[in-house]
């Protein structure tokens, strides 16, 4: 066994783990960690229909090894109850009524991103993604809610039986009434929604990104040819992320070009926006082709 984070786990399953994790993206879906996690019954019956390919099930499967990653060193598991809640709202406000205009404040709070950061704070509900007491298996519990949150994001749904067998790979002995328990109704719901609203953040993101392109491309005459290709193959590129495919198909030479591009934009905020999105497809086709 292998102490991880509050638990300890069979070493052949850290094992499989840490091969899944570094396999590149296609040879993942040969792993024993993928292996493990779309076998039984459950898993069987969630990738049906709509959901019945290898992308969704490899979803799973990396959404499963990320949860268990995430733990690995983690300390202690945080409680937030509304009494808490309350507390840093009443303080979050207090804070708001009495700080001076911003531009007599010091460093970073005199940004708009503080004075929004504490304005969500003063609104700020119970959070579905950590326990609301001590009560229980409270490590179990917070993986749970954990996983739950990460499917209602990627899949709009929280198959609670498939999720279960996949918490009882870390808590063979936690009960599947136990899973129903925590993640009632209620829960679910409001996990759901709040992923929904995750989603319209990240679509109105890319939405603003493809349009710093469009607004780009616009200014054909100060380009160089070169430039112009770049720019088409960048809106291109964009749209395949829309779509949500996640991997680029041209080289790293032609993602490099498009970042120079990008930091030429001159409205920053979405400049910002679009060298994420390149920056992490960079780093995703750097480690596919280290192995």
């Amino acid at each position: 066994m292998v102490i991880w984070g509050g638990i300890f786990l069979p070493k052949t399953m850290v094992d499989a783990l840490g091969v899944f994790l570094a396999a590149p993206r296609k040879a993942r879906k040969y792993t024993d960690w993928h292996a493990r996690c779309i076998a039984g019954q459950k898993a069987a019956s969630f990738f049906k229909a709509t959901r019945d390919s290898d992308v969704f099930r490899l979803t799973a499967s990396k959404i499963a090894a990320d949860a268990y990653e995430d733990i690995r060193d983690q300390k202690e598991v945080a409680v937030i109850n509304s009494s808490l809640v309350l507390k840093v709202r009443e303080q979050a406000s207090s804070m708001r009524t009495i700080l001076p205009a911003a531009q007599h404040l010091p460093g970073d709070a005199n940004t708009k991103e503080f004075r929004s950061g504490l304005d969500s704070l003063c609104q700020w509900a119970t959070p579905t993604s950590a326990p609301a007491n001590k009560s229980g298996d409270i490590c179990a519990r917070a993986f749970t809610l954990t996983l739950a949150r990460k499917f209602a994001i990627a899949f709009s749904d929280i198959p609670v039986e498939y999720i279960h067998s996949l918490v009882a790979m870390g808590w063979p002995n936690r009960s599947l009434s136990a899973t129903w328990k925590l993640l009632c109704g209620t829960v679910t719901d409001r996990i759901k929604r709040e992923a929904e609203s995750i989603r319209l953040q990240e679509a109105s993101a890319h939405g603003a990104a493809v349009f710093a392109i469009q607004t780009a491309s616009t200014a054909r005459h100060v380009m160089s040819e070169i430039e112009h290709q770049v720019v088409e193959q960048l809106q291109s590129e964009m749209e395949r992320v829309r779509q949500g495919k996640r991997r680029f198909s041209n080289d790293a030479a032609r993602l490099q070009a498009m970042q120079e591009i990008a930091r030429s934009l001159e409205d920053s905020g979405l400049a910002d926006e679009l060298l994420i999105v390149i920056r992490d497809r960079l780093k995703e086709y750097s480690h596919d082709h280290q192995h």
